[in-house]
């Protein structure tokens, strides 16, 4: 069983919250260019912020997830989703990107949820 300390717990609730900050601005994005992928980016948003809350609620809570490798993944996850970010500024009509930003958003969420999961 992992022994995360606090602050671990506090690191992986920050690297999600980064993602969570970073998709947000993609959305304004997205709506000021009135782009119909902007529903999309708001469904996520809306899950991601659901499993922040979740996480913080269980915060005290043991957690069995090891969260420092957790932590890192959201890391990488939110580096890549700035990279998309930047390309999306360049070009808002290519969906893929929309698309790849999206799938970044959804990692966060898988994470967040499987550690309150496993509590």
């Amino acid at each position: 069983m992992p022994q995360n300390t606090d602050d671990d717990k506090r690191d992986v609730i920050q690297s999600i919250l980064a993602i969570y900050n970073d998709s947000m601005d993609l959305e304004a994005q997205l709506r000021l260019a009135q782009s119909p992928k902007a529903a999309d980016v708001d469904a996520k948003n809306n899950a991601l912020s659901t499993a922040i809350d979740n996480l913080v609620a269980h915060s005290m809570d043991n957690w069995l997830t090891d969260v420092t490798q957790v932590t890192t993944q959201m890391q990488t996850a939110d580096q890549n989703l700035q990279n998309v970010i930047a390309q999306i500024e360049q070009d808002i009509t290519n969906a893929a990107n929309i698309v790849q930003a999206i799938g970044y958003v959804d990692q966060a969420v898988q994470a967040a949820v499987k550690i309150v999961a496993a509590v």
